[in-house]
């Protein structure tokens, strides 16, 4: 019988301990590097038992498969089609299905020919595994199929991934929400080269303290940014280390490289701004409703699969535009001047 080589890796998370498994180098080393800020020593590893544990193989373990799962016996939550926001073909993908179960414990994720994972975030764990891996971009991977994952298990534990970008000042978190093309990472890249600290430009955590205060708790990833962005700034024009696979459309570069020291743990959130590309030559603010504000961010961040969760996601969001101020950002040409304009309303 011959033993198979295992990567394990434990990685703490905000006080959060996961534990990664994967038999397959090229599996374990695309997480890894998606999770390298939250990386532990050996004897840590040793010290605090998981959380929340992870394996992903490259072919099925203990001879399970979706052809053994009866799905009709299963609730279909979800159904890839030609509608969706982005082509599944540009991931390397045929297909996704979200199952269900009957008692609502066990979900389960149907990658078509790619592969087969199920997860339980009640139990805080899941089990998968991708076929050929190695002829998936390694960020399709960690930031598309590992992190859909790891949110919803990290939402068992009261921790909400928000797709928007957070930087902080002086504790004083300025939150950026929008889809592509809206402007967050161009404005949240404007702010950290003003020095402002870097909480994340895709996914910060959105969580309750120990004392009941709402907070962004950092996940630092690569910057991905478009050529037009590239254009706004001298440091990115001249700079010549943009990574490999991780963005099919956009180039990436790790912003420790370019902003050292600029990452920060934690911040209070205290102003959202929804950006908004302009063609005035200034920038400007206007107010937002809190229910235009509330209306506009959730499906940022509002994956709706667990009844109770899902509840408790809801709320937080709720909790976080009651308690910020909210302004439309209407970006002009003078996106230099961005980090003055957010300063005045601090």
């Amino acid at each position: 019988m011959v033993t198979q080589e295992l990567f394990r890796k434990t990685y703490f998370i905000h006080g959060v301990n996961l534990s990664f498994t994967s038999n397959n180098s090229y599996i374990f080393f695309a997480v890894n590097d998606l999770l390298q800020y939250f990386q532990t020593s050996i004897s840590e590893e040793l010290l605090f038992p998981a959380d929340l544990a992870i394996s992903l193989f490259d072919h099925p373990v203990n001879n399970f498969s979706i052809e053994e799962k009866d799905t009709l016996s299963l609730k279909l939550l979800y159904a890839s089609s030609e509608n969706d926001r982005f082509s599944l073909n540009d991931f390397g993908l045929d297909r996704i299905y979200l199952y269900e179960s009957e008692d609502g414990f066990t979900h389960y994720i149907n990658l078509g020919d790619t592969g087969f994972i199920s997860y339980s975030a009640k139990e805080g764990i899941a089990n998968g595994y991708l076929r050929h891996p190695e002829f998936l971009n390694p960020n399709i991977i960690s930031s598309f199929i590992f992190i859909f994952v790891l949110s919803q298990l990290l939402k068992s534990k009261g921790y909400f991934f928000v797709h928007c970008s957070a930087v902080e000042k002086d504790g004083a978190g300025i939150i950026f929400p929008g889809f592509s093309g809206a402007g967050k990472t161009t404005s949240c890249i404007a702010l950290i080269r003003a020095g402002y600290g870097f909480l994340g430009d895709d996914r910060p955590i959105l969580h309750y303290s120990s004392v009941g205060n709402l907070e962004f708790l950092c996940f630092p990833e690569p910057i991905d940014v478009t050529d037009y962005t590239i254009s706004l700034f001298p440091e990115l024009k001249n700079y010549h280390r943009f990574l490999n696979n991780r963005n099919l459309r956009k180039r990436s570069f790790a912003v420790q490289e370019l902003y050292p020291s600029i990452i920060k743990d934690f911040c209070i959130p205290r102003i959202i701004l929804f950006p908004e590309i302009s063609s005035t030559a200034e920038s400007y603010l206007e107010p937002f409703s809190k229910f235009e504000s509330f209306k506009t961010f959730l499906p940022h961040s509002l994956l709706a699969f667990d009844k109770e969760i899902t509840q408790k996601h809801f709320d937080i969001i709720f909790d976080l535009i009651q308690t910020t101020d909210c302004y439309k950002l209407k970006l002009g040409k003078d996106i230099e001047n961005l980090p003055q304009l957010v300063s005045s309303i601090l």
